[in-house]
């Protein structure tokens, strides 16, 4: 199983999946985003197994200054969910966190 750096992405003002759980897997993940150049906001959600993205899942709405780093740790996903972001070019996330199998 997997454990350290999960998944990594720069924003592209879309929605994007950073990180799905593999099948028959736990996950537990940190969840980081930074504002590379100017302030920006960010999306972040969570999407379980075979949900449709929706309103429901965006669990928060991040306002970032210019070079600052906003973290969330220690959320528990089951296999198939996914952490994912919107947010313009000059944003990063990246997941972090460890893997065991089910």
């Amino acid at each position: 199983m997997a454990s350290g750096i999960l998944g990594q992405a720069e924003g592209d003002d879309s929605n994007q999946a950073v990180y799905t759980v593999p099948a028959s897997t736990l996950a537990v993940v940190n969840i980081s985003v930074l504002a590379k150049g100017s302030a920006d906001t960010a999306s972040v959600y969570l999407l379980p197994s075979g949900d449709t993205l929706s309103d429901k899942h965006y669990i928060e709405e991040i306002s970032l200054q210019s070079k600052s780093v906003v973290e969330r740790t220690n959320i528990v996903l089951e296999a198939g969910a996914v952490v994912g972001f919107n947010a313009s070019a000059d944003t990063v996330m990246t997941v972090t966190g460890i893997e065991e199998s089910v």
